[in-house]
Protein backbone atom coordinates (compact mmCIF):
# COMPACT_ATOMS: atom_id res chain seq x y z
CA UNK A 1 0.00 0.00 0.00
CA UNK A 2 2.78 2.42 0.95
CA UNK A 3 4.76 1.60 -2.21
CA UNK A 4 1.69 2.17 -4.38
CA UNK A 5 1.12 5.57 -2.75
CA UNK A 6 4.74 6.59 -3.27
CA UNK A 7 4.56 5.54 -6.91
CA UNK A 8 1.43 7.63 -7.41
CA UNK A 9 3.05 10.67 -5.79
CA UNK A 10 6.11 10.35 -8.03
CA UNK A 11 3.94 10.12 -11.13
CA UNK A 12 1.92 13.16 -10.06
CA UNK A 13 5.13 15.11 -9.51
CA UNK A 14 6.36 14.24 -13.00
CA UNK A 15 3.12 15.38 -14.61
CA UNK A 16 3.46 19.04 -13.56
CA UNK A 17 0.20 19.67 -15.39
CA UNK A 18 -3.12 19.83 -13.59
CA UNK A 19 -5.02 17.89 -16.23
CA UNK A 20 -2.58 15.01 -16.14
CA UNK A 21 -2.57 14.97 -12.35
CA UNK A 22 -6.34 14.84 -12.19
CA UNK A 23 -6.45 12.02 -14.72
CA UNK A 24 -3.98 9.99 -12.70
CA UNK A 25 -5.90 10.53 -9.49
CA UNK A 26 -9.18 9.55 -11.13
CA UNK A 27 -7.77 6.37 -12.65
CA UNK A 28 -6.13 5.33 -9.38
CA UNK A 29 -9.27 5.98 -7.35
CA UNK A 30 -11.58 4.08 -9.71
CA UNK A 31 -9.29 1.14 -10.33
CA UNK A 32 -8.33 2.57 -13.74
CA UNK A 33 -10.85 0.25 -15.37
CA UNK A 34 -8.18 -2.42 -15.58
CA UNK A 35 -10.46 -5.25 -14.51
CA UNK A 36 -8.91 -5.76 -11.08
CA UNK A 37 -11.53 -6.68 -8.45
CA UNK A 38 -12.54 -3.84 -6.19
CA UNK A 39 -11.99 -4.16 -2.44
CA UNK A 40 -15.02 -5.18 -0.40
CA UNK A 41 -17.22 -2.22 0.46
CA UNK A 42 -16.09 -0.08 -2.48
CA UNK A 43 -17.92 0.58 -5.69
CA UNK A 44 -17.71 1.74 -9.25
CA UNK A 45 -20.23 3.47 -11.47
CA UNK A 46 -19.45 2.75 -15.10
CA UNK A 47 -20.61 5.36 -17.58
CA UNK A 48 -20.30 4.03 -21.12
CA UNK A 49 -20.03 6.14 -24.25
CA UNK A 50 -23.28 7.98 -24.74
CA UNK A 51 -25.61 6.68 -27.44
CA UNK A 52 -27.33 9.24 -29.62
CA UNK A 53 -31.07 8.94 -29.05
CA UNK A 54 -31.02 5.54 -27.30
CA UNK A 55 -34.21 3.52 -27.48
CA UNK A 56 -34.03 2.72 -23.78
CA UNK A 57 -31.86 3.16 -20.70
CA UNK A 58 -31.30 0.17 -18.45
CA UNK A 59 -29.97 0.77 -14.95
CA UNK A 60 -28.20 -2.31 -13.56
CA UNK A 61 -27.47 -2.17 -9.83
CA UNK A 62 -26.21 -4.59 -7.23
CA UNK A 63 -23.19 -6.40 -5.83
CA UNK A 64 -19.91 -7.53 -7.39
CA UNK A 65 -21.67 -9.77 -9.91
CA UNK A 66 -22.75 -6.57 -11.69
CA UNK A 67 -19.31 -5.09 -12.34
CA UNK A 68 -15.91 -6.09 -13.64
CA UNK A 69 -14.58 -6.93 -17.11
CA UNK A 70 -16.51 -10.20 -17.46
CA UNK A 71 -19.49 -9.51 -15.21
CA UNK A 72 -23.19 -9.12 -15.89
CA UNK A 73 -23.51 -5.47 -16.93
CA UNK A 74 -20.62 -5.44 -19.39
CA UNK A 75 -21.87 -8.54 -21.23
CA UNK A 76 -25.41 -7.11 -21.17
CA UNK A 77 -24.10 -3.89 -22.74
CA UNK A 78 -22.43 -5.88 -25.52
CA UNK A 79 -25.61 -7.85 -26.19
CA UNK A 80 -27.85 -4.77 -26.31
CA UNK A 81 -25.55 -2.54 -28.33
CA UNK A 82 -27.23 -3.41 -31.62
CA UNK A 83 -30.60 -2.67 -30.00
CA UNK A 84 -29.43 0.89 -29.26
CA UNK A 85 -30.03 0.37 -25.56
CA UNK A 86 -27.95 2.35 -23.08
CA UNK A 87 -26.76 0.33 -20.07
CA UNK A 88 -25.68 2.17 -16.94
CA UNK A 89 -24.24 0.10 -14.11
CA UNK A 90 -23.52 0.69 -10.45
CA UNK A 91 -21.44 -1.90 -8.62
CA UNK A 92 -21.41 -2.02 -4.82
CA UNK A 93 -18.99 -4.74 -3.77
CA UNK A 94 -20.02 -6.78 -0.73
CA UNK A 95 -23.43 -5.15 -0.32
CA UNK A 96 -26.35 -7.10 1.05
CA UNK A 97 -30.04 -6.49 0.50
CA UNK A 98 -30.62 -4.73 3.82
CA UNK A 99 -27.85 -2.18 3.39
CA UNK A 100 -28.73 -1.57 -0.24
CA UNK A 101 -32.42 -1.01 0.50
CA UNK A 102 -31.92 1.60 3.20
CA UNK A 103 -29.18 3.56 1.48
CA UNK A 104 -30.12 6.67 -0.52
CA UNK A 105 -27.74 5.54 -3.26
CA UNK A 106 -30.38 3.66 -5.30
CA UNK A 107 -32.83 6.55 -5.16
CA UNK A 108 -30.13 8.95 -6.34
CA UNK A 109 -29.24 6.71 -9.29
CA UNK A 110 -32.89 6.53 -10.34
CA UNK A 111 -33.25 10.30 -10.19
CA UNK A 112 -29.97 10.87 -12.05
CA UNK A 113 -30.38 8.46 -14.96
CA UNK A 114 -34.20 8.29 -15.42
CA UNK A 115 -34.07 4.66 -16.59
CA UNK A 116 -36.73 3.02 -18.71
CA UNK A 117 -35.83 -0.37 -17.19
CA UNK A 118 -34.17 -1.47 -13.95
CA UNK A 119 -32.29 -4.71 -13.25
CA UNK A 120 -31.32 -5.54 -9.66
CA UNK A 121 -28.64 -8.18 -9.05
CA UNK A 122 -28.63 -8.90 -5.31
CA UNK A 123 -28.67 -11.85 -2.91
CA UNK A 124 -25.18 -13.32 -3.16
CA UNK A 125 -24.03 -11.69 0.08
CA UNK A 126 -27.18 -12.84 1.89
CA UNK A 127 -26.93 -16.54 1.06
CA UNK A 128 -25.95 -17.58 4.58
CA UNK A 129 -28.24 -15.43 6.71
CA UNK A 130 -30.05 -17.67 9.24
CA UNK A 131 -33.45 -16.03 8.82
CA UNK A 132 -34.17 -14.75 5.29
CA UNK A 133 -37.62 -13.59 6.38
CA UNK A 134 -35.95 -10.71 8.21
CA UNK A 135 -34.99 -9.04 4.93
CA UNK A 136 -38.50 -9.17 3.43
CA UNK A 137 -39.17 -5.48 4.23
CA UNK A 138 -35.86 -4.58 2.58
CA UNK A 139 -36.70 -6.63 -0.53
CA UNK A 140 -40.08 -4.94 -0.79
CA UNK A 141 -38.48 -1.52 -0.37
CA UNK A 142 -36.08 -2.13 -3.27
CA UNK A 143 -38.94 -3.42 -5.42
CA UNK A 144 -41.09 -0.41 -4.70
CA UNK A 145 -38.36 1.97 -5.86
CA UNK A 146 -37.59 -0.08 -8.97
CA UNK A 147 -41.12 -0.86 -10.11
CA UNK A 148 -42.06 2.55 -11.51
CA UNK A 149 -40.72 1.06 -14.76
CA UNK A 150 -40.30 -2.52 -15.99
CA UNK A 151 -37.95 -4.11 -13.47
CA UNK A 152 -36.25 -7.42 -12.86
CA UNK A 153 -34.48 -9.01 -9.93
CA UNK A 154 -31.76 -11.43 -11.01
CA UNK A 155 -30.94 -13.92 -8.28
CA UNK A 156 -27.46 -15.16 -7.33
CA UNK A 157 -25.63 -18.02 -9.01
CA UNK A 158 -25.03 -19.89 -5.74
CA UNK A 159 -26.51 -23.38 -5.64
CA UNK A 160 -26.82 -23.54 -1.85
CA UNK A 161 -28.40 -21.00 0.47
CA UNK A 162 -30.56 -20.79 3.57
CA UNK A 163 -33.66 -19.75 1.64
CA UNK A 164 -32.83 -16.22 0.45
CA UNK A 165 -33.40 -17.02 -3.23
CA UNK A 166 -36.93 -18.30 -2.63
CA UNK A 167 -37.63 -15.36 -0.31
CA UNK A 168 -36.65 -12.91 -3.05
CA UNK A 169 -38.76 -14.81 -5.57
CA UNK A 170 -41.78 -14.65 -3.27
CA UNK A 171 -41.54 -10.88 -2.80
CA UNK A 172 -40.10 -9.54 -6.08
CA UNK A 173 -43.42 -8.76 -7.76
CA UNK A 174 -44.22 -6.72 -9.78
CA UNK A 175 -40.58 -7.05 -10.85
CA UNK A 176 -39.75 -10.15 -12.87
CA UNK A 177 -37.69 -12.59 -10.80
CA UNK A 178 -35.04 -14.52 -12.73
CA UNK A 179 -33.63 -17.55 -10.91
CA UNK A 180 -30.03 -17.72 -12.13
CA UNK A 181 -29.72 -21.31 -10.89
CA UNK A 182 -31.76 -22.41 -13.91
CA UNK A 183 -28.79 -21.75 -16.17
CA UNK A 184 -25.62 -23.81 -16.51
CA UNK A 185 -23.23 -20.98 -15.67
CA UNK A 186 -19.56 -21.81 -15.26
CA UNK A 187 -18.02 -19.99 -12.28
CA UNK A 188 -14.51 -19.18 -11.15
CA UNK A 189 -12.83 -21.07 -8.31
CA UNK A 190 -14.76 -19.10 -5.71
CA UNK A 191 -17.98 -20.65 -6.98
CA UNK A 192 -19.61 -17.22 -6.95
CA UNK A 193 -18.46 -15.16 -9.93
CA UNK A 194 -18.95 -16.34 -13.51
CA UNK A 195 -16.21 -17.04 -16.02
CA UNK A 196 -16.15 -15.24 -19.39
CA UNK A 197 -18.15 -18.04 -21.00
CA UNK A 198 -20.36 -18.29 -17.93
CA UNK A 199 -21.27 -14.59 -18.11
CA UNK A 200 -22.41 -14.97 -21.70
CA UNK A 201 -24.61 -17.95 -20.82
CA UNK A 202 -25.98 -16.10 -17.79
CA UNK A 203 -26.87 -12.89 -19.62
CA UNK A 204 -28.34 -14.86 -22.50
CA UNK A 205 -30.58 -16.78 -20.12
CA UNK A 206 -31.69 -13.61 -18.37
CA UNK A 207 -32.54 -11.87 -21.65
CA UNK A 208 -34.54 -14.90 -22.79
CA UNK A 209 -36.43 -14.86 -19.48
CA UNK A 210 -37.20 -11.15 -19.81
CA UNK A 211 -38.40 -11.62 -23.36
CA UNK A 212 -40.72 -14.39 -22.21
CA UNK A 213 -42.03 -12.00 -19.54
CA UNK A 214 -42.92 -9.47 -22.24
CA UNK A 215 -40.05 -7.00 -21.92
CA UNK A 216 -39.52 -4.63 -24.84
CA UNK A 217 -36.72 -2.15 -25.55
CA UNK A 218 -38.91 -0.02 -27.79
CA UNK A 219 -39.86 3.65 -27.36
CA UNK A 220 -43.16 2.65 -25.74
CA UNK A 221 -41.26 1.84 -22.53
CA UNK A 222 -42.03 4.50 -19.89
CA UNK A 223 -39.23 6.55 -18.36
CA UNK A 224 -38.63 6.75 -14.64
CA UNK A 225 -40.24 9.86 -13.12
CA UNK A 226 -37.86 12.53 -11.88
CA UNK A 227 -38.68 11.91 -8.23
CA UNK A 228 -39.45 8.25 -7.44
CA UNK A 229 -42.06 7.67 -4.77
CA UNK A 230 -40.75 7.12 -1.26
CA UNK A 231 -41.64 3.77 0.29
CA UNK A 232 -42.84 3.77 3.89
Amino acid sequence: MRMALLTLIRRLYRCRVHACALALLASSWAGAGDGRPLPRGTSRVERPRELVNPRATVLVVGDSLVGGPIAFARVLRERLQTERVRVVQDTWVGVGIQKFAYSKRFRELLALHHPTHVIVVLGTNDYAIPSPARVVPAIERVVKYASAVPCAWVGPLLRHDTGIVQTIADHARPCVFVDSRRFEVATTRDGIHPTVAGSRVWVGGVLDSLKEAGWSWGPEAPAMPVTPGTPP
